[in-house]
């Protein structure tokens, strides 16, 4: 049965309505019936409405100001006008509002009854692309794009090899992944039953079909959310942690003007389809992907917040936090001193970093679940550092083994998150030095790799190789001239050069695609550094070739 209320400031129409559909036959349940927007407003709030019948002219609030409050509140209500006015302005203004059907008045019965009927298929056309156990099969199996969801979460949790916002640009592209800027917003959805059962909790399961359900259930809810999600704008939408993430991505205006009401309109889907109450915690917005580390860190301080405000369903992370508290700045900071100590194996330095993070949270009274957050995506980072540094004879029994150590500091202090932290951190630090004595791959051998891997990147420069191997340009400098001979913007400009020689004599692609393909933007800049390196331009080289 579908749920429904009668508006009209006329009690006679109102009456004439109720009295000439037989509802239950019509798959109706008749709720109520308001005089005017305002009470049809309490009856919408109060009750589980699907459809609202409204006339447009009515005292207090009339049916497109009505309209427009439904929206916000609940975008899943399908609405009905019935009008004596034949105005194109209405018609426009009724529609705006994702108004479903509009009726002149006098209406005939068949004519109320037809758009009943078009209105029930559309409630149930949107249960049954929610429910549908074939088609939550299909997309359940295409979900497991492992190399996809992979990125997602490495974004989220600052574990991928490159924060250039360049690359990972590219990378979004590659993977088809919907974020294209120029803001982004994370929001963090967690699921309870009416009930109050966290969604989340483990199931005591005895056959494999009972699991397989319950992974049909999250599918079901991610889909529908998608399919909200494109109704608005873009994002992305995936599971992790048993939770909904969704990034989503717009302009300011976007989230200024239409974030509220898709957050509701999810919120009010998810329970009206699938009888869940949702939580969320949204993080502020930024322009960069490799920012969305904090971002989810955000969402999840937000939650915490909300666990101790069971009131609040959204709840944003700037009615939390205080800027003057947390700064991601300062925070980056200090986790920059931390990488770079167990990169480089100063031991001191690495307990003194520890040691100002942990004056820092203290300070700031932040609580130990978001200490906790902050330190795992930490503990990606140096996971992450162990796998780029140690090339050969990887120990993963090792890596897993720091990781469940960390794991099982959930739920504690901070002191003792901290403390397990630092644990954890001296032993990566420890293994890496080990590694690297055995491999005797110096800063000057990582950083000709590196060349050798991004020298097509026109943006590589000697600041951005410094910041990825966590040192100093200027040490970086000294190192690399010392070992080599020669300074990184020689050797840089020999590798290039030399690549570029050999696509000339080798391909028949033309000097500006070369140029391109060895990390120059103009072509003419290209062949000056050519003949300045060869002493030959590179069309007269080539022609040379021929000969």
């Amino acid at each position: 049965m579908k749920r429904l209320i009668i508006v009209d400031d006329e009690e006679e129409v109102r009456q004439s309505i109720v009295n000439v559909i037989d509802w239950a036959e019509a798959g109706f349940e008749l709720v109520g019936d308001a005089s005017n927007g305002q009470e049809a407003l309490t009856l919408v709030e109060e009750n589980k409405i699907d459809v609202v019948i409204t006339d447009i002219r009515m005292p207090v609030m009339d049916g497109l100001e009505l309209s427009q409050h439904i929206q916000i509140i609940d975008p899943t209500i399908k609405i009905i006008i019935l009008t004596g006015f034949d105005n194109i302005e209405y018609a426009q203004e009724a529609f705006r509002w994702n108004i479903h059907e509009y009726l002149l008045k006098p209406v005939s019965v068949e004519d109320l009854y037809a758009a009943l009927q078009r209105v029930s298929n559309a409630i149930d056309a949107d249960r049954r692309q929610a429910t549908d156990i074939n088609s939550l099969t299909q997309q359940y199996m295409q979900s497991l794009d492992a190399t996809r969801r992979t990125y997602l979460i490495s974004l989220i949790n600052n574990t991928y090899f490159s924060s250039d916002e360049g690359h990972l640009a590219n990378q979004a592209q590659l993977y088809q992944v919907r974020l294209n800027g120029p803001q982004y917003v994370m929001v963090n959805i967690v699921l309870t039953e009416e009930s109050g059962l966290y969604l989340n909790e483990e199931v005591s399961t005895y056959t494999k079909d009972i699991v397989f359900y319950k992974e049909i259930d999250w599918v079901s809810y991610t889909s529908s959310v998608e399919r909200i999600i494109d109704r608005y704008g873009q994002g992305e939408v995936f599971r992790y942690n048993q939770s909904i993430m969704l990034i989503l991505n717009g302009k300011e205006t976007f989230f200024e003007n239409t974030l509220d009401i898709l957050l509701t309109d999810i919120r009010q889907s998810l329970n009206k389809l699938f009888n869940v109450h949702a939580v969320m915690g949204i993080s502020e917005t930024t322009d960069k992907l490799s920012n969305l580390n904090h971002l989810y860190r955000q969402t999840l301080n937000a939650l915490e917040y909300g666990s101790t405000h069971p009131e609040f369903t959204q709840i944003t992370i700037s009615d939390v936090e205080s800027h003057d508290n947390y700064n991601i700045q300062t925070t980056d900071l200090i986790i920059e001193d931390i990488v770079r100590a167990v990169r480089l194996g100063q031991a001191d330095k690495l307990t003194q970093a520890i040691q100002q993070f942990s004056d820092y949270v203290h300070d700031n009274h932040f609580q130990s679940s978001f200490v906790f957050s902050v330190l795992l995506g930490l503990v990606g980072q140096l996971t992450r550092l162990y796998y780029e540094t140690v090339v050969v004879d990887v120990n993963s029994l090792f890596i897993n083994q720091q990781l469940d150590y960390f794991l099982a500091s959930r739920g504690q202090f901070t002191d003792v998150i901290i403390d397990n932290f630092k644990q954890i951190s001296l032993n990566i630090l420890k293994e890496i030095q080990t590694k690297h004595d055995q491999t005797k791959e110096s800063i000057t051998s990582q950083a000709l790799r590196m060349i050798a891997d991004q020298f097509q990147n026109p943006e590589f420069s000697q600041q951005m190789l410094a910041d990825q191997l966590f040192i100093t340009p200027n040490y970086l400098s000294t190192l690399f001239t010392k070992e080599t001979g020669k300074t990184f913007k020689e050797h840089l400009i020999e590798k290039r050069m030399l690549q570029g020689q050999e696509l000339l004599l080798t391909t028949n692609a033309k000097i500006h695609e070369i140029a391109q393909a060895v990390g120059y933007t103009d072509q003419y800049y290209f062949s000056y550094s050519f003949k300045k390196y060869f002493g030959i331009s590179p069309r007269q080289m080539r022609q040379d070739h021929k000969k």
